[in-house]
């Protein structure tokens, strides 16, 4: 009978700690975590000929409401920049977008890097993952828009996600 009662206090004080790490962990998840500042990335995608060292990637895009997975080269010198300032603002035809402004240093090389990539295609990646595709048609000034068809969750969270 001993055995019985040693071998159930062991369970119970093994389910103890198990839930007192479980309470720990979701005390720690629900409080607001110091992250690091989400990487804004823009890139132009590669000539379809182009010798694996001059790109890197691949990386899978997929258009709004399309089925088809992309995959998307790059060229191996991406700009990434800190943004300024991040606001919720609306596209073309009245849906969520995200529009990003950058100053001083970061601000010169946005508008240099638009510059000498005016008609190639753009890619736009936070923390590596594609956010949106356009075609450049003229130099851009010191900000941009982010617009891709998303939902207002999902432009709250890219917010989030760029303005830490």
């Amino acid at each position: 009978m001993k055995t019985v009662i040693e071998h159930a206090a062991k369970w119970a004080v093994r389910a103890l700690l198990l839930l007192a790490f479980a309470l720990t962990f979701a005390c720690q998840a629900t409080r607001e975590p110091a992250m690091r500042p989400a990487t804004l990335t823009f890139g132009i995608v590669c000539e379809e000929d182009a010798p694996p060292e001059n790109r890197t990637g691949p990386f899978a895009w997929r258009a709004v409401g399309g089925a088809a997975v992309h995959e998307l080269y790059l060229e191996r010198e991406p700009l990434t920049v800190r943004p300024a300032q991040v606001v919720q603002s609306t596209d073309h035809s009245g849906m969520p977008a995200v529009s990003v402004s950058f100053a001083g240093e970061d601000a010169a090389r946005f508008e240099a890097f638009t510059a000498r990539n005016v008609d190639r295609t753009l890619v736009i990646l936070i923390d590596g993952v594609v956010v949106s595709v356009a075609v450049i048609a003229e130099p851009l000034p010191a900000n941009v828009q982010i617009s891709a068809g998303f939902s207002q969750a999902q432009v709250d969270e890219l917010i989030a996600r760029l303005s830490r």
